[in-house]
């Protein structure tokens, strides 16, 4: 059962209200499923609009949409993440539910990119 205030759509609160709207519905399906998708747990769901809170924040300064979003706006979050992580790939595969494979690809592509010491 969760805890008062550890609601997940709590995170998105200040998010301009397109973004957020967009946002909100992204982590409802997380937690609730939906046709093609399975309901996350509640504390899954939290971590993941957690998350994302930094860069649905740095994005709201520029867009009021998530479809405004680039490819690149992407992958430059994935690159912040990484460093912050000290290119650890298995927090970024869980960070991006992303396969451990490609998450060892990005953290290899962001070390070289860096200049960074393994």
């Amino acid at each position: 059962m969760p805890s008062p205030g550890s609601d997940p759509l709590e995170v998105l609160d200040g998010l301009p209200l397109g973004l957020a709207g967009e946002a909100r519905r992204w982590a409802v399906a997380l937690h609730d499923g939906g046709p093609r998708t399975r309901a996350r747990a509640h504390a899954t769901a939290q971590s993941y609009v957690r998350a994302a809170r930094p860069a649905l924040l740095a994005w709201s300064a520029r867009y009021d949409r998530l479809r405004e979003v680039t490819h690149d706006d992407a992958l430059a979050c994935q690159l912040t993440e990484a460093m912050a992580a000290g290119f650890d790939p298995l927090h970024l595969a869980a960070v991006f539910g992303i396969s451990e494979t490609t998450a060892i690809r990005y953290a290899v592509n962001a070390q070289q990119l860096l200049g960074s010491p393994h």
